[in-house]
Formats: C-alpha cells, structure tokens, sequence
C-alpha cells in the first residue's frame, strides 16, 4: 500500500517516463524474441528443403539405375540369340546348342559390359536347361532354379511391365544385399505369349547405401512393404504419404518421402526432430546486443524529450487549478506561450471556459422553461378529468330518471375513455385491453340492437401481459364490420383466445363471417405492407405499433378460418422494461 500511494503521487510526466520505458522494454523483448522465431523459421525451412531435395536426388538416381535396367531387360527379351534359344526344344531341335552357346555368348557380352551385374539367368517356360551366365561367380556356388523359385515370391512389383524386384543376400548369403530384377520374356512373334523369365541380379550402389546398418533411409513398395531394410524397422503408415512428395513427423523424427520417378516405389529418409529446430545461438548473441545498444539510446533520450513536450501540459494544468481552486472561471491562457503544436489546446481551454459560461447562463433559461411547462403539465390533467366527472354525471342521471340503457352506455363509454388515456401510459396490461374491448363491444351491441356475441377465453395467468394499448380495438372494430358487417345487420360473433408457443405469446380473434365473400387473407396480409396515411388506428397502424415494440418477427398475420370469416393473430413477447420500443 506504501508503494502504491508513492505511485500515485509520481507527477504525469514521471508516469509517462515510466510507461514509455516498460513500453519499450516490453517491445524490445517481443521483436528480439519475433526475430529469434522468425530466424528459426527460416532456417527449419532452408533446413527441410536441404533434406528434400536431398531425398528426390536420390529418388531421381534410382530412376535413372531403374531405367537402365530395364533397357537391359528388354534388350536381352527381344534379341534374336535369347528368342531363338527359348523356342528351341533341347533333345527335338538339332541346333539346341548352337542357339545356346549364341545366346550365351550375348548375355557374356553384356556382364563383360556391365561391371556392376553379379549374373543374368534364362530360364525357359518350356524345357529343362536354363543359362545361367557370371563373370564373378560359377554354378559351383549357387544353384539359381532353386533359390529364384523362392525369391520371386519375396518379390515386388516396381513398374509398368511386369518389372518385379527384391533387395537380398539370397543368391550370395556371404555377400550383398544385391538388387535381383525379373522380368517375364515375351515372345516377339505372338503378343503376350510367355517363353520364359528374365533373372539378373546387380551390385546397385544406391540401394547398397541406403540398407546399410544405420542408415536412416529406406525404399517402400506400393503396399508399403520394405525393401531395403528389416521390416521391423519403424516408419509412418502409408495413409500418411498423401503427395508424391513431402514430410511427416512421427516417433519424434522427420520423415522425409518421394516417389521414385516412373515407378511406384517410394524412397523414404528420416532425420532426428531436433536436427531441424536446432537453435541458432551464432544469430540470436549479435542479435540481442544490437537490440540492448538501441534500447539504451532510446532510453537516454526519452527522459529530455518527454520533460520538454510536458511543459506546454504544466501550464494548462496550472491554469485549470487557477479554475478549480479558485472559482475563476474568468482565467484564460496565452496561446502566444504554447508554441505552433499546443497552441489549439490553449485555444480549446479557452473556448471551453467560454462555454461553461455560456451553459450557465443556458441552464438558467431552461430551469425557468422547466417551470412553465410544469405547470401547463398540471393544468393539462384537469381535461380528462372533466370528461371523467362529466360522463360520471350522465350516468347517474340516467339511473335517477330509470333510463338503465343510457347509464350502462356512458358508463361504457366512461370506462373505455379512461383506459385509453391510461394517465398517458403507453403499454398497459392483457387485462385492461381487455376491459377496453368488453366496452366497446357493449357499446356496439346497444348501438345494433345486440347482434354481436363475444367470447373471451383468457386465462388469468395471461392477463398481466403487457400490450401496447388500443391494439385488439381496432382488430375487432375490423371484425365487426367488414367480416360481421354489422351496418347490414348480420348477426355474428367474435372470438378472443391466447395460446403460448415460446418465445411468443399468440393473441386470436376469430370472427363468423357475413356468409358473403370477404378480402381474403392473403389480400389482407399484402395490405399490411402498405402504408396507409389515411388509416389512423387500422390494421396497418396496429401491426406497424407492434413491430416497434416487439421487432419484426412480431406483428399481425390474417388466416381463413372454417367459418367463413377471419382470423387474425397477434405474436407478441413479454416486454422487459414496460413502455420500451424494440431496439
């Protein structure tokens, strides 16, 4: 409490020092630390774009290595020396062996040319020898029939084509892993007719660099089987690869993916979290020194410009004391003092001290208007209270002469005045409209001879609902004469019911009808857009009313009833502060 009431004895432009320099403390900290962030961001960016177009390199090398190979493929498929060999029969065709030694010799050809090729293997649909060519290795080391039967089926599709692939030691348990191609020879003579199948197996050094133990990249198939790794080996499920290309986090690592150009394999690399979002401390020091050395200018120069911009205040805050203290209204400042930039706050201290007097004066002349309209105010209540007593005295007339008919009439009529003028109150109770219509309604039927029944069905528990005055008059007024038409002298009644269907409060009045063709509803509810000066208390004017009061999902709305005539229902609410319009 002690400090705090030093505070508030620190002069305004001791508080401005104040707020000013935490202000800047406070920015300072939030630019070094957005500045910090928005380094980071970059370099993760520069970071994950490195790693990306790292992978697709990859990607793209192991498309070239695929290609080739399956150049190779075809090129050995659709050679006459491998075509005449697989149509041969060995034991029925007298130069078997030639072609076999021709199509050995080509397939020799091309491990001599190609250094990285461990053997390539034709094995005949029909028949029971196969080639099998190596400069590396020999028959005496291997038995391929038997282990090509067990590897192809650990297999996996690569391309279009039929091209199918694995990555193993199953050729040479003492070496590799080595990349095993096989792919079906077609004959060139008949489409699609097998002869046989294509095995050659190559020393690939990308796929040898990424199965290597700790590596931390991988090659999927299409089904997401590994290829190049154990299988046991954690990487996000396939689901997770939406584009050809990109990263997901998982197992707190980035998971860097693409797939092989012209292939559906998938190369996947993955690089610890934390070698992204490294810090960049080299950046942030120099950083946050630079920041410290503005911080301390701008503080050495705040406390002078703020002293000299808060002398111009110090003189409209004496001046205004001058006013306070002392009473002297009369007080005005030099403007000539203040300088070009404060010199409109002299001239508004001046203005304002012209002003007050000038209210003075004004508040004056309204307390006198304030009198005289009180009292035209009183004399204004004494009218309706004529009417009252003059009516009063019909009554009692009517009654000393017996002439019960006059004294019920003025006594209506009586009653229904008042609630109207309702001491000038605008809204009054369901219960009042009510009264309000009981007597117009005895008036009526004295003036046509009781030919209009009324029923009101209004349980108590609705009768304290607020509702602008002189609302279902009108309405019913309407009701008896243009759907009763009583100036014919029809016969009818008028119905009056509520029901609640939250959050409104629905009003009926349901009239029988003159047997003769009426406005229709629809006509009558097209009218209820329509301004009519001309309709003083109308339907028109009733609905209008209720919209200010209640907003426009409330109002009016006319419906055919079974009778032959009309009802029409008022949607009202409960109104929250009695007399206030919708807003």
């Amino acid at each position: 409490m002690h400090a705090i009431g030093k505070n508030k004895r620190l002069k305004f432009n001791q508080r401005i020092y104040l707020f000013t320099t935490f202000t800047i403390l406070i920015f300072s900290a939030l630019l070094l630390a957005s500045a910090i962030a928005m380094l980071q961001v970059l370099a993760n960016r520069a970071s994950i774009h490195t790693e990306q177009s790292r992978i697709d390199q990859d990607a793209d090398g192991l498309s070239k290595n695929f290609e080739v190979y399956k150049n190779l493929a075809y090129a050995i498929s659709i050679s006459a020396a491998t075509q005449d060999f697989l149509y041969s029969t060995k034991g029925t065709d007298q130069g078997y062996y030639e072609k076999l030694e021709a199509a050995k010799d080509n397939i020799k050809n091309i491990c001599i040319a190609n250094s990285n090729i461990n053997f390539i293997t034709i094995i005949p649909k029909q028949g029971d020898g196969y080639i099998f060519t190596s400069t590396q290795y020999s028959l005496k080391t291997i038995d391929p029939l038997e282990i090509y039967t067990k590897d192809i089926k650990n297999s996996h599709p690569f391309c279009q084509g039929n091209f199918r692939i694995s990555f193993s030691n199953a050729y040479f348990p003492q070496y590799g892993p080595y990349l095993n191609v096989y792919f079906p020879l077609y004959s060139t003579k008949t489409i699609n007719q097998v002869l046989g199948y294509l095995c050659f197996s190559i020393n690939d050094k990308t796929l040898t660099n990424i199965s290597k133990a700790g590596s931390d990249s991988l090659l999927l198939s299409q089904q997401g089987e590994t290829i190049t790794s154990d299988p046991s080996v954690y990487y996000p499920q396939m689901n997770q690869f939406t584009n050809r290309s990109g990263y997901v986090t998982s197992n707190g690592r980035f998971y860097f993916y693409t797939q092989v150009p012209d292939s559906t394999l998938i190369l996947v690399h993955s690089i610890p979290t934390g070698s992204i979002t490294r810090k960049l401390p080299q950046i942030a020091m120099p950083l946050t020194l630079l920041i410290l050395i503005l911080l301390a200018i701008c503080l050495a120069l705040l406390k002078p410009v703020i002293k000299h911009a808060y002398a111009p205040m110090s003189a409209l805050l004496k001046a205004m004391q001058e006013v306070t203290t002392n009473r002297n209204i009369s007080h005005r400042i030099d403007c000539d003092t203040f300088g070009a930039d404060f010199s409109k706050i002299a001239q508004g201290f001046n203005a304002m001290m012209e002003e007050i007097n000038s209210l003075i004066l004004q508040v004056q002349e309204e307390q006198k208007t304030k009198e005289k309209l009180r009292y035209y105010m009183l004399q204004s209540q004494i009218k309706p209270h004529f009417l009252y007593n003059t009516l009063e005295c019909i009554h009692w007339q009517a009654l000393a002469d017996g002439n019960k008919k006059i004294s019920k009439l003025v006594l209506a009529l009586g009653s229904y005045y008042k609630i109207s003028l309702s001491k000038g109150a605008e809204i009054i109770s369901l219960r009042e409209e009510l009264e309000l219509v009981r007597n117009y309604l005895v008036i009526q039927n004295m003036r046509y001879g009781n030919i209009i029944e009324n029923k009101i069905e209004i349980d108590e528990e609705y009768l304290a609902l607020p509702i602008p005055k002189i609302t279902l008059q009108p309405l019913v007024e309407n009701a008896i004469y243009h759907g009763i038409r009583a100036k014919s002298g029809n016969k009818g009644s008028v119905a009056i019911t509520i029901c609640r269907q939250a959050p409104f409060y629905c009003l009926y009045i349901t009239d029988s009808g003159s047997g003769e063709a009426n406005k229709p509803a629809k006509q009558l509810n097209e009218l209820l857009t329509k301004e009519n000066p001309n309709a003083g208390y109308g339907i028109y004017n009733v609905n209008k009313r209720l919209q200010l009061y209640y907003g426009k999902t409330c109002g009016l709305h006319f419906i055919d009833n079974s009778m032959g005539g009309l009802t029409v229902e008022i949607k009202l609410t409960w109104l929250k502060t009695k007399g206030e319009p919708y807003v």
